[in-house]
C-alpha cells in the first residue's frame, strides 16, 4: 500500500498555538496540564525568550518562557479557553499558526495523540517506533 503524502494527512488539520509565561515553572505547569488533558499532542517549553512590548504606556522588556503547543485545528477553541482560564497574565498571548506541511509519520502521531479518542494501546512514538 502506498504511503500517504503530507497532503493526504493534514489538509489544514493541524496548528501550533503559542503563548508565553513569566517563568519556566509556570510554562512547565501549563504544558503538563495541556498534555494531561489531551488538548494537544505535545507542548514544548522554550525558556529564555526575551520579549519587548508596550504595556500601560511603557516600553517593557521581560525574560519569558515560550510555550509551543502542537494540536489539531479543531481543538484550538478548547486550547485557547484552557490557556485563558489558567494563564497568570492579565492579557496573555494566544496565537494560532496553521501547520502547512509536516513529516507524514509525525502528523499521524499528532492526530492520534491530540484527537478526542486516542488509542491507549498504541505505543508508537512520533516516528512510528515502539516506545513501550
Amino acid at each position: 500500500m502506498p504511503r500517504k503524502s503530507n497532503r493526504d494527512i493534514h489538509n489544514g488539520t493541524f496548528c501550533l498555538v503559542l503563548t508565553a509565561l513569566a517563568d519556566r515553572d509556570a510554562a512547565d505547569g501549563l504544558a503538563d496540564s495541556l498534555v494531561k488533558h489531551r488538548l494537544c499532542a505535545c507542548a514544548v517549553v522554550v525558556p529564555g525568550a526575551i520579549s519587548r512590548y508596550h504595556w500601560r504606556g511603557r516600553m517593557e522588556k521581560a525574560e519569558e518562557s515560550l510555550l509551543i503547543i502542537k494540536t489539531l485545528k479543531s481543538r484550538y477553541p478548547e486550547v485557547e479557553s484552557f490557556i485563558l482560564e489558567n494563564h497568570p497574565y492579565q492579557c496573555p498571548e494566544v496565537l494560532e499558526i496553521p501547520i502547512e506541511r509536516g513529516a507524514p509519520a509525525y502528523l499521524r502521531w499528532l492526530a492520534r495523540e491530540a484527537g478526542t479518542n486516542p488509542d491507549p494501546d498504541d505505543v508508537r512514538g512520533p516516528g512510528g517506533e515502539n516506545i513501550e
